[in-house]
């Protein structure tokens, strides 16, 4: 994809740009990219460049008929959006739900209960594993889902040694880990078949409390973030074991609010209270870069941040308006996108995303406590696609945000 002016535009081929500051006649087979709908069919070279573009989040959920049984504390979410899991300092400390129709349904409590105040839950990418970190000992449970139904599997031989905060699934489910205030302040576990087995305790570990943690989606990195400098640290698996990685030449401003990894750990967002609210960095040879963040910057602290797998949508949260915005996405470069048309009801105390940006849920002190927002593209995608209003345009330096026209015949 070539990029050129309107004084330029002889010998450009389909998907070429044309870059414009003004909405006017550039030549026929062009069109203006202004999010218009076209048939497949009528631009099938076009749409074969283009393909379809990444919607984020857009349309209000209904709120469930059972909300939590009080101000959640954490929140976890499948791969594709489909089961979605609360946790609470209350009875019965985790309420899992199901994607019906684009409408969250609570299934029924799993037989065995966490023990106690849960402060977070993950859930494998395929939503067959999902693990409740609690203050309470054992410090995590592991459940198995068989259709609708989750059960509690065996406590692993070696626990977490003391109230834990955070944990996280390779996309796989082969690896969970969980961060914790105690040393060793972290455990990872291998996962085969529903038995957790802790792998050997990694030589350097995290400098004290860990408050989250995240893997690449392929697993093959982890991150734990802790409140004492230099705030993250990370380890790449290595012969069956996750081995920790040289500190990032740069580091977060303060102490991380969240973290996100996109598919294949080439890059990694952290959110901070401190400015400039986000760190982004880019891996390379197990080489952690500080990296340029987006155009239009947060300009109030982070509560969160979620990435997709692709690395195409990204979604942050604040304690104050407008509380949750997207940006489109690529490997370089990240843009903020139009707001919701229904925002949320107040400051989020959790968000997830799923790995296909299909379904962002939020979570909140007051009632009904939780919030989810699903992914419904304005238009038939069998037959027809959008040129968007924005294209995104990779620059070593920054991203370009432009009214264009794109070479359509």
């Amino acid at each position: 994809m070539k990029i050129t002016r309107p004084q330029n535009i002889f010998g450009l081929q389909i998907g070429d740009i044309v870059t414009s500051t003004a909405i006017k006649s550039v030549s026929s087979g062009y069109l203006v990219a202004d999010n218009s709908v076209y048939l497949q069919s009528a631009y099938p070279k076009l749409f074969n460049i283009i393909g379809l573009p990444a919607y984020s989040p857009n349309t209000l959920m209904e709120t469930p008929a059972t909300t939590p049984p009080g101000a959640p504390l954490g929140s976890g979410i499948s791969g594709d959006g489909t089961y979605y899991a609360i946790t609470t300092g209350a009875s019965p400390f985790v309420t899992i739900y199901k994607n019906v129709a684009n409408k969250y349904e609570k299934l029924a409590n799993p037989a065995t209960l966490p023990p106690g105040s849960s402060t977070s839950c993950s859930f494998s990418s395929d939503g067959v594993y999902l693990t409740v970190t609690s203050s309470a000992a054992d410090y995590i449970t592991n459940y198995q889902r068989s259709g609708d139904v989750f059960t509690k599997l065996t406590a692993p031989a070696s626990l977490p040694t003391g109230a834990a905060s955070g944990s996280a699934y390779s996309d796989d489910g082969a690896h969970m880990a969980v961060s914790f205030a105690s040393p060793p302040y972290l455990r990872i576990y291998s996962n085969v078949a529903g038995t957790y087995t802790a792998l050997t305790d990694p030589a350097t570990l995290p400098p004290g409390a860990a408050s989250h943690v995240a893997f690449s989606g392929n697993g093959d990195y982890l991150t734990v973030l802790h409140a004492a400098p230099p705030y993250l640290t990370n380890y790449k698996l290595t012969a069956g074991n996750y081995v920790a990685l040289p500190t990032p030449l740069s580091i977060p401003p303060g102490a991380p609010s969240g973290l996100s990894y996109n598919f294949d750990g080439s890059i990694l967002f952290i959110s901070t209270t401190a400015v400039p609210y986000l760190t982004r960095y880019n891996q390379t040879s197990d080489v952690f870069l500080a990296a340029d963040i987006p155009l239009d910057m947060p300009t109030s602290a982070v509560s969160s941040v979620s990435i997709d797998s692709a690395s195409s949508v990204m979604c942050l949260i604040y304690a104050a308006p407008p509380f949750i915005d997207f940006y489109r996405g690529s490997n370089k470069n990240f843009l903020k996108i139009t707001r919701l048309a229904v925002p949320p009801i107040g400051a989020p105390t959790n968000m997830v995303m799923s790995r296909g940006d299909e379904v962002v849920g939020l979570t909140f002190a007051p009632p009904p406590y939780v919030s989810s927002y699903v992914s419904i593209t304005p238009f038939d995608t069998t037959t027809e696609f959008a040129v968007p209003d924005s294209l995104l345009i990779d620059s070593p330096d920054s991203p370009i945000k432009i009214i264009s026209y794109i070479r359509a015949t």
